[in-house]
């Protein structure tokens, strides 16, 4: 019994592999919205990095990471969040920091409860939470 199931089993499944391999596959797309190879291999990480950029705000100087970079929150929980410019960044994680003339690769190394320890392109610079004195 158990025998006859496979052997029927089998061939139901030969049978549909037959017929599927008969229809003609056919794929519509516009090449020419396609931005790259489709058969390269997609680093997800390096993706994420590339579009998650920072805008320093207005009338801040690139030189000066106190005030192109705002740290507005943070949160110490299993991982250490801080609030950097208005988005938020776990530790670890890494953005661009675009100013008028140049942008930075910015990685978050530690955050702690008064603020963030950053690597900002090979210097280290810790922030302290911003309170706006309006």
């Amino acid at each position: 019994m158990i025998t006859h199931f496979r052997v029927t089993l089998l061939l139901l499944l030969a049978a549909s592999s037959v017929a599927v391999a008969d229809e003609r596959r056919v794929s519509f797309f516009d090449r020419s919205k396609i931005g790259r190879d489709p058969f390269e291999p997609l680093n997800g990480k390096e993706l994420a990095e590339k579009k998650v950029a920072v805008v320093a705000p207005v009338g801040a100087e690139e030189e000066d990471f106190s005030k192109s970079i705002r740290i507005t929150g943070v949160s110490r929980d299993r991982l250490g969040i801080a609030v950097i410019n208005g988005r938020a960044f776990a530790e670890g994680e890494s953005f661009v920091l675009r100013g008028k003339h140049r942008e930075i690769r910015v990685t978050v190394r530690k955050v702690s409860a008064s603020g963030a320890e950053l690597d900002c392109g090979g210097v280290l610079f810790v922030a302290k939470i911003w309170a706006n004195e309006a």
